[in-house]
């Protein structure tokens, strides 16, 4: 299990942690195992231990569990994890989907040769995946893979953030290890903040801090130079070092400056 490739996972495990009081790594994974079981039960039960997911999907998962418990013991302008931040948006810079790279590999590979794709899958980042072919039989969502079928509970009305589509007929999916449907989308926005916690906003002013949009938020449009409140975390140091880095993971703000 490579640590760097776990980071993400991992450092949303330890902020669990403390979010939830809990003393033991012990603890942690079963906390999460049991939201996983209650949210994820068709994924949990293949897994059946944090070691045993995918990189990418516990990076996912860990980060969408940390979103859940801080929404669950939050309020305030968004109900997430963290504090309430107050200031302006003055910058978009990106929107961007960490999975694409790997995504748009396998298109390519299954529009040369899907049959071949099946049986032979693709290679990235050093790591051997799957390609399997998804259709929709008896109301859910199967996968045609190179040792037989995998059956899924989503609902073929549903598009399951697995489903890769190849054109208006034919629909594929990234292969973990088990033949089992790996996370083929996970979309951030990238902000330009103004501002500051309301703590600490009219003794120590703004401070300029990127804002990084992730899960429920990833997508939204906020409005810009405008006073707006959010409700996120800080990451003085940021992803790999990028420097003081803000995370929303609900969308929900607040505009006016009625907080003063």
């Amino acid at each position: 299990m490579n640590d760097e490739t776990r980071k993400i996972g991992n450092d949303c495990m330890s902020e669990a942690q403390g979010i939830l009081g809990l003393e033991t790594t012990t603890e942690v994974e079963n906390a999460f195992g049991s939201w996983m079981k209650e949210c994820f039960p068709e994924m949990w039960a293949e897994a059946g231990s944090v070691a045993s997911l995918d990189d990418d999907d516990f990076n996912h998962f860990a980060d969408g569990w940390v979103c859940a418990i801080g929404r669950s013991s939050g309020a305030g302008s968004g109900s997430g994890k963290g504090e309430d931040w107050s200031g302006m948006l003055i910058g978009f810079d990106r929107r961007f989907d960490m999975m694409e790279k790997k995504r748009n590999m396998a298109v390519d590979v299954a529009v040369a040769d899907i049959g071949s794709a099946i049986k032979n899958g693709f290679n990235y980042n050093g790591k051997k995946w799957g390609i399997g072919r998804v259709f929709a039989s008896d109301g859910v969502w199967k996968v045609e893979h190179k040792s037989g079928t995998f059956i899924s509970k989503e609902k073929s009305e549903t598009k399951p953030n697995w489903l890769i589509p190849l054109n208006e007929q034919i629909n594929i999916c990234i292969l973990k290890g088990d033949n089992t449907p790996g996370m083929a989308y996970g979309v951030k926005s990238m902000w330009v903040f103004h501002g500051n916690t309301q703590e600490k906003f009219l003794s120590e002013g703004p401070r300029l801090v990127k804002m990084e949009g992730s899960w429920d938020a990833a997508n939204t449009d906020w409005n810009m130079w405008t006073p707006i409140t959010l409700r996120g975390t800080l990451d003085e140091e940021g992803y790999n070092g990028a420097g003081p880095t803000l995370t929303i993971s609900n969308p929900n703000a607040t505009y006016g400056l009625d907080w003063i």
